[in-house]
């Protein structure tokens, strides 16, 4: 995992080259203890687990509870932040600033083996995307808010990507005062779920996602997928209902 400062000079690299692990699966940014100073969290495929570091490169802690870890997410619960890390079986392990874990409580019986943080996370009633894998490739999309109850489900296609993707991220499509969720899957398609999961879309792109970005242009939203040939844009219009007068 390597960080880099605004003019793309590297920070820190970590772990070190001689360091025996079987993979960095995710890498977050985030100040748990509250001191003004960001930390790097590394999630470790295999029995590493998760550790932190400073930015100068010193190991603060680690811990191996969570194994095989898939996505790493930093919430904010009161004046707590905590780390959220997932792994290959649906586990999702808390951490706080002293490393020390505690498994979350599935609510409804769901695994969960990525996690994602809305943009707008703060302010948002459904501030995370989970996403659960079932039998045969199948995908379940759920909206978590802040203490991971379910509060919507949403299927999508099933299968996987060819190549590492950020396949969920927010952006603000249809209405200024709140983000949407943009789900691309393995067969090329990308789907639209508003933060109260009451509005739902999707559309084929024709062609194997390889990244996805959302934004506000000021009168209208503009969506952008990234293909292996190409990048293209759409502008993103709201629905007749949305629309001001």
């Amino acid at each position: 995992a390597y960080v880099f400062d605004q003019d793309w000079n590297r920070v820190l690299s970590y772990p070190d080259q001689s360091a025996s692990h079987e993979g960095v699966q995710d890498a977050l940014l985030a100040d748990l203890d509250g001191d003004g100073q960001l930390e790097l969290h590394v999630g470790f495929w295999g029995d590493v687990g998760v550790h932190c570091v400073t930015l100068s490169g010193r190991r603060l802690w680690a811990n191996p509870d969570a194994n095989h870890v898939l996505s790493l997410l930093s919430t904010v619960a009161g004046e707590r932040t905590e780390l959220w890390a997932t792994s290959a079986s649906g586990a999702v392990t808390q951490l706080d600033y002293h490393g020390r874990s505690r498994p979350l409580v599935a609510h409804n019986g769901l695994l969960m083996h990525q996690l994602f943080r809305a943009a707008d996370a703060d302010t948002a009633a459904v501030p995370y995307c989970g996403i659960s894998y079932g039998l045969e490739g199948r995908r379940l999309a759920v909206g978590l808010d802040a203490d991971a109850r379910s509060q919507w489900r949403y299927s999508l296609p099933a299968g996987s990507f060819a190549s590492p993707v950020q396949f969920v991220t927010t952006a603000r499509l249809l209405d200024r005062q709140s983000s949407h969720w943009l789900i691309a899957a393995a067969d090329g398609s990308v789907h639209i779920v508003s933060c109260d999961g009451r509005f739902t879309d999707h559309f084929q792109t024709g062609s194997p996602i390889c990244g996805l970005a959302g934004g506000d242009l000021g009168t209208a939203g503009v969506l952008v997928v990234s293909s292996p040939d190409q990048v293209r844009a759409w502008q993103v219009s709201p629905p007749l209902s949305a629309r001001a007068d």
